[in-house]
């Protein structure tokens, strides 16, 4: 197997994904190579005996945590509903910000409805790029918390942070929940197209292993291991004398879907990537 799909499988480790093999090489290694022409080449043959499915163990990981958070507890609502959550309002001995080990206090948990708890940052709405409609509300993981005292203020300990929390991230009970079990990569319909309109890191510049948002979602016929190139030009130069050929600047593989929107891992990018640039099926497929 080639090593941009090793590398790609081997980011999924840690929650347990399943990859159908066989099907992971079809489907990806025309995808992942880098020179346009290598695509008409058929995938390589799997040697004989090898297995089904390939079950993914901790030894297997590259870097499994880069994605792990996204996979269940950050999420798109369609509504400003975390805005009603309780709230950190703030840190013993006056600390600005808490990290694994601190204490937290948090408004408006007068009762012990769970023991643990996702700590959360709201986001700005995501917006179609053309429309400027609203597609949702995102909230990022930032730590897990464990309750020590009910009241108002609460008080949590924080027991695995991402991130520093800070005053006004947000707290909500524990879910335990999976967003994938397992993972057949395909290439993304042909004629389905959108933008990449977020990165879930708040970073500008979008590399190798970073979680992007896209503007498409399961209305629009998008599922979990579908993938999508990243195509870089189309400006219009020299007033409007030619247009910039579309280049395919990245790859990325949709790990999590909502309605209107999905969250994607750049898999390979052949430059920094941006927020705007378009993505579609593959050439050639």
């Amino acid at each position: 197997m080639m090593p941009k799909v090793l590398c790609a499988i081997r980011l999924l480790a840690r929650v347990g994904v399943v990859v159908l093999a066989p099907l992971v090489v079809a489907a990806c290694s025309p995808l992942l190579a880098a020179p346009v022409a290598a695509r008409a080449a058929p995938p390589a043959a799997l040697p004989p005996g090898a297995p089904e499915v390939y079950r993914l163990r901790p030894g297997d990981r590259l870097r499994g945590d880069a994605i792990e958070p996204f996979l269940s507890r950050s999420w798109v609502d369609d509504s400003r509903v975390l805005e009603e959550a309780p709230s950190v309002v703030g840190f013993p001995r006056e600390r600005l910000l808490a990290a694994t080990g601190d204490r937290i206090f948090v408004r408006q948990i007068r009762e012990a409805q769970a023991l643990r708890y996702d700590i959360l940052r709201p986001a700005e709405a995501l917006r179609d790029p053309v429309t400027q409609d609203v597609l949702g509300y995102p909230a990022h993981f930032v730590a897990e918390a464990r309750l020590e005292r009910a009241g108002d203020p609460a008080v949590l300990l924080v027991t695995n942070a991402i991130m520093p929390v800070r005053k006004g991230d947000r707290v909500r009970p524990a879910r335990d929940e999976r967003a994938i079990h397992s993972l057949l990569l395909r290439s993304a319909p042909a004629g389905l197209k959108g933008h990449i309109i977020s990165v879930l890191n708040g970073v500008s510049r979008i590399g190798q292993y970073e979680s992007v948002v896209l503007d498409r979602g399961t209305r629009d016929g998008v599922e979990v291991g579908q993938v999508f190139a990243v195509y870089d030009g189309g400006e219009v130069r020299d007033g409007g004398a030619y247009s910039v050929p579309d280049s395919q600047a990245g790859v990325v593989m949709v790990f999590r879907v909502f309605e209107r929107v999905s969250f994607a891992l750049v898999m390979r990018a052949k430059q920094a990537l941006h927020i705007g640039e378009r993505v579609a099926a593959p050439y050639g497929h």
